[in-house]
């Protein structure tokens, strides 16, 4: 302890000489006492970086988010980038739970700043203010909600998803995104914000307006893939949707992955499923049109030739092991098997049928014939039918039977054009799935696209009819088929006439 105090005296003396020779000998300019300058409010922030760090730490330490939020003000761009102060300065207050003074922070910011807002820095504010709102009484998604809205002012999505061109500042901030390799605050809205919002809403009990928000996220997607959500928010959203029963939100889901470019995997399929799909029964079978059920449910017509695969796709596109009679023996299904998926619902519920194979050598001609005579008045004057499923063979060139199938629904459609207005039968929708693409790597020949495209041509068939690859052994084409089905799962229950 005493040589401590000897040498900490010594340094004294040492210093005292020091000066005293300082003041006997002219000093450099630099050296000169700048009168004028005033230190900064904090005294810390126009030091280097590291200084900068080390009074954030010593605010979050101390409870001082006030000198944190002057830290900022402070240090304008000369010690860090203005926006890497920000996003420190926001950091440390979330920490200190000054939710009120975050979202201060980020207004003045992007007040002072436009081209530097930091979409990251934002979703994390506003997931923060999602959960606690500024103070106990706040109600934080009204305050979130109100976020989304400025940023949509300063940053909106891509023109074709917003009913007014963007304003002269908008494109000025895009074109400055673009420069900096920055992601557009309406990119960080529609990734994490929204659907963060849609999950908050849901938990509250409040689907409409959840389905609302997914429908946003959507729309976005569709103008730029890289707006969509992540896969595994999807599979959240997916998974919050269905238990809420709101078939709309969980298809806003499936759009906004097709249109970024997302492959679902078997969780998202599974998800997909048990989020549509929460009962299924088999109601009765029907060998006429007097002897087809009643009730006024829209109805989806699964129909193809003889071992296409057809009660294989029904089973996997209702993620059920054996709910479609499957065989190896053609003809085997000989009547047309009516299933009520999620009977009882007003939204999400219709009768899925599973018709006979047709045009197979060994089902005698007479019944070919019958046959062919029912389902050409079924799909003609069928008031519950919706739409008809053509499963055809990928594997195999287009045979006469799938041809006369094409007629069939080719004059079906026309018949029901003619009468729309009537109250005779709705329009009617047509889709073509081909089976068995995985012998074929997942893909179908060109030419097997082109021979199709061609016969539904010839039969009359709308040009826009869609062509789907699937195959039942590896579930390729679930979705896509659901996609399909997305205008009769949202159309309310008929009621009997």
């Amino acid at each position: 302890a005493g040589s401590a105090v000897l040498m900490q005296a010594g340094a004294a003396a040492g210093g005292k000489r020091a000066a005293r020779r300082r003041r006997g000998q002219p000093q450099p300019a630099s050296h000169a006492p700048a009168a004028s300058a005033q230190p900064p409010p904090t005294g810390l922030a126009s030091g280097p970086a590291g200084e900068f760090a080390g009074s954030l730490r010593a605010c979050v330490r101390n409870k001082q988010p006030h000198k944190a939020r002057e830290l900022y003000d402070a240090a304008d761009g000369a010690v860090l980038p203005v926006g890497e102060s920000y996003a420190a300065v926001m950091r440390a207050l979330l920490k200190l739970s000054r939710v009120d003074l975050a979202l201060q922070l980020h207004r003045d910011h992007t007040h002072a700043h436009p081209l530097l807002a930091d979409g990251n820095t934002t979703a994390v504010l506003f997931s923060r203010l999602l959960r606690r709102g500024t103070s106990a009484a706040a109600d934080g998604v009204a305050e979130a909600t109100a976020l989304l809205a400025d940023i949509d002012a300063r940053s909106p999505p891509p023109r074709d998803t917003c009913s007014a061109p963007p304003s002269p500042a908008s494109q000025t901030a895009r074109l400055a995104d673009a420069l900096a390799g920055q992601a557009p605050l309406w990119v960080a809205a529609s990734r994490s914000m929204l659907p963060a919002l849609a999950l908050e809403q849901l938990r509250r009990g409040d689907a409409p307006a959840a389905e609302a928000v997914a429908l946003r996220f959507a729309r976005t997607a569709r103008a730029a893939a890289a707006a969509a959500p992540p896969l595994e928010t999807l599979k959240a959203l997916t998974r919050a949707f269905g238990k809420a029963r709101c078939v709309g939100g969980v298809y806003a889901c499936l759009e906004a992955a097709e249109s970024g470019g997302i492959a679902p995997d078997a969780e998202l399929l599974q998800v997909l499923v048990d989020a549509l799909v929460h009962a299924v029964r088999f109601v009765k079978g029907g060998v006429s049109m007097e002897t087809l059920p009643t009730g006024g449910l829209a109805e989806v017509a699964f129909v193809g030739r003889s071992n296409v695969g057809k009660s294989s796709l029904v089973n996997m596109v209702l993620g059920r092991r054996a709910i479609a009679y499957t065989s190896k023996t053609p003809g085997k299904t000989q009547q047309y098997n009516y299933f009520a998926v999620n009977e009882g619902r007003a939204v999400g519920s219709f009768h899925l049928v599973d018709m006979p194979g047709l045009g197979f050598a060994k089902v005698a001609a007479p019944l070919r014939a019958r046959w062919n005579a029912f389902l050409s008045e079924y799909f003609a004057s069928r008031r519950e039918l919706r739409m008809v499923v053509h499963l055809i063979d990928s594997q195999v060139p287009l045979q006469e039977t799938d041809v006369s199938i094409m007629q069939m629904v080719g004059a079906a459609v026309a018949a029901r054009s003619e009468q729309e207005g009537s109250g005779l039968a709705p329009p009617l929708d047509y889709a073509v799935v081909l089976t068995k693409a995985d012998k074929n790597d997942g893909r179908v020949s060109n030419r097997t696209v082109d021979q199709v495209r061609r016969a539904l041509e010839s039969a009359g068939c709308p040009a826009a009819t869609p062509l789907v690859p699937s195959s039942a052994k590896t579930r390729m084409g679930r979705e896509a088929v659901w996609m399909l089905l997305r205008e009769v799962m949202s159309e309310v229950r008929l009621e009997e006439s």
